[in-house]
């Protein structure tokens, strides 16, 4: 489009970077304005509520009001979507205060009138904001300032106000802002209500859930499924089993339907959630009813307890199925299979393939490929190759996935020339590498010194057109900081950066990070200030990284610098790095300016350090 003659208009413009936001890749879109811009074609409202929107994401709020000037400059007028993405972001950065001052001051010009129902959105915002952010206080002064103004709180902010405190477990506040709203004839929705009687059954306050429960029942609100079903498991956790029965049968007697499409619902949302002990209460509930769970909610729940528990847990399921007439196919015994592997069980896991061979079931693409995955976890390199041998003499085609899982194998036990000759074997069977698959090589080449041979690697593949993603020139960086080849990584870095290719603070955050290990702090600094310039935005992570680095070394005027844009921004210092801190503040080092900040990260004091 930019070497078009002549140019389209900016509309088509925007509807390329509206796609381009719809794949997350914001810094693309920054680069995309900056050649629009280049061109001198005009700008509109839309690409610049885009723009601000990206800036926004990248923690760049900053130079999202920059981009407001350029709106109110070209005449254009924002609306709330414009002044929520702000507010979001100084949020997200935690300004608080920033966002409060923002908010009452489009208040107090009017901007926005909370009695309007256009507006409420934007207030919506601003409250969970505030919830978010743990500034719960602060919320329900701002709706207990609306109760007393001409524009009163409705369900919504009462909603999101007993939302917030249960979240922040203020449970008990929640309650009475409950009681409080129905008191002022605001009657709460089933979402507010259900989630209130899932969090006291959570903190085992079960007798309260029950009086919520029949307290808005007197009202004729409903709870959901999902909220009686956790009031029935808390009632069996207990012993109370017939309790938590007669719960879910609440709404049998009441005439709702509570059918299999329900209860399969239930099964899969829980499963779906990892609340393993949840879906096991409703499978027994079905099977003491007398339905038959779908084998979609079967597969979902053994899935699920091999995963986060044991394969042992899953096989009574297993069984329950085959009671009830269905039989496993190659999704169940693939999942065995994978929860089998999790647990390094290699035998058992190899047992279910051959049960699988015996009832019929060919093994698929995905079974082979959880075995050998298996096989290379445990360091059997050679049965992953022999397995490998037999799945293609039983027809089934390896695929890059299989070849990458091998290689990494190799890999990761430190048989570089075993995966230089797999590799060729793969180029050999046709499939060309992708960039997961020439970032594993790198990777692995790195991780076990072979930092040169990965260099001549990459310029080959270079040469051959192979390597087009970011993210492999990402992997390649980083592996050349862990093995101490800065100049080479930054370098790579710098000819990257040349041919407009975005790169993400990661990727400047590990060179950062390997310049201060040398103790190279000026070229530490200069690269944090070029990160900056290329609109990728330095994060709480790169700030730490590079602060340590300087604390490390005694630099601290460079300390001074960034600890004061940290306080700015409002990011927090890691561990590692608050320790150092305090560590050179009571050892007395550091000028008037270094000491005085110390003091504003810790206001109450550092006792808490055991130097």
């Amino acid at each position: 489009m930019l070497n078009m003659y002549p140019l389209p208009g900016i509309r088509y413009f925007n509807e390329l970077l509206a796609a381009v936001v719809r794949i997350n890749d914001y810094e693309a879109v920054l680069f995309l304005y900056r050649e629009i811009c280049g061109l001198r074609i005009s700008v509109d409202e839309c690409t610049l509520t885009t723009v601000m929107n990206c800036y926004c994401c990248l923690n760049g709020v900053d130079y999202g009001f920059a981009v407001l000037g350029l709106m109110f400059k070209g005449g254009y007028r924002p609306d709330d979507g414009t002044y929520g993405t702000l507010i979001r972001a100084l949020f997200r950065e935690r300004r608080v205060l920033e966002a409060v001052e923002l908010y009452e001051k489009l208040i107090s010009e009017k901007e926005i009138d909370l009695e309007l129902d256009s507006h409420r959105v934007l207030h919506g915002t601003f409250m969970d904001g505030l919830f978010k952010s743990g500034n719960a206080k602060m919320a329900i002064g701002f709706v207990r300032e609306m109760e007393q103004g001409r524009s009163k709180a409705d369900i919504v902010d009462y909603s999101t106000v007993i939302d917030g405190l249960y979240k922040e477990g203020l449970l008990d506040d929640a309650l009475i802002f409950l009681k409080e709203m129905i008191g002022r004839g605001n009657l709460p929705d089933v979402i507010v209500c259900s989630s209130l009687i899932v969090d006291l059954c959570k903190c085992g306050r079960r007798e309260e859930a029950m009086k919520v429960l029949n307290d808005i029942e007197m009202r004729k609100i409903s709870p959901n499924t999902c909220a009686l079903t956790i009031l029935a498991h808390a009632f069996s956790q207990v012993g109370n089993r017939m309790d938590g029965q007669n719960v879910l049968d609440m709404r049998s007697l009441r005439g709702e339907n509570l059918n299999a499409v329900t209860y399969n619902g239930l099964l899969d949302g829980f499963s779906l959630q990892g609340e393993t002990d949840l879906a096991l209460v409703v499978l027994e509930i079905m099977i003491n009813k007398g339905m038959v769970p779908s084998m979609h909610s079967y597969t979902k729940l053994v899935d699920i307890l091999c995963k986060t528990r044991s394969v042992e847990v899953a096989l009574p399921v297993v069984r329950l199925m085959m009671q009830s007439g269905k039989y496993p196919d190659a999704i169940i015994y693939n999942v065995l299979m994978h929860g089998y592997c999790l647990q390094g069980q290699m035998r058992e896991a190899i047992a279910v393939f051959k049960t699988m061979l015996n009832m019929k079931i060919l093994p698929n693409i995905f079974s082979y490929n959880i075995l050998i995955n298996g096989y290379c976890k445990t360091m059997k390199l050679d049965e992953a190759v022999n397995l490998l041998q037999n799945m293609r003499l039983r027809g089934v085609k390896p695929n890059i996935v299989t070849y990458n899982t091998v290689l990494q194998g190799y890999f990761q036990s430190g048989m570089c020339v075993k995966a230089e000759e797999f590799f060729g074997e793969m180029i050999t069977q046709g499939h060309l590498p992708d960039a997961y698959t020439i970032g594993i090589v790198l990777n692995g080449l790195c991780k076990n010194q072979y930092a040169e041979e990965a260099l001549n690697f990459f310029k080959k593949l270079e040469n051959n057109g192979l390597v087009k993603d970011i993210a492999v020139y990402s992997i390649f960086i980083a592996g050349l900081c862990n093995q101490g080849k800065l100049s080479e990584a930054k370098m790579l870095l710098d000819y990257i950066c040349s041919k407009g290719m975005q790169v993400d603070v990661q990727t400047y955050t590990k060179v950062i990070q390997g310049l201060c290990q040398k103790g190279l702090l000026e070229e530490a600094m200069e690269l944090l200030t070029e990160m900056e310039a290329n609109d990728c935005f330095p994060d709480n992570v790169t700030f730490n990284v590079i602060t340590h680095g300087c604390l490390l070394n005694r630099s601290y005027q460079h300390a001074s610098i960034l600890l004061e844009k940290m306080l700015r921004l409002e990011f927090s210092l890691d561990k590692p790095t608050a320790f150092l801190l305090v560590n050179r503040f009571l050892a007395g080092e550091g000028d008037s300016t270094f000491i005085a900040l110390c003091k504003r990260f810790f206001p109450n004091g550092f006792k808490w350090v055991n130097v």
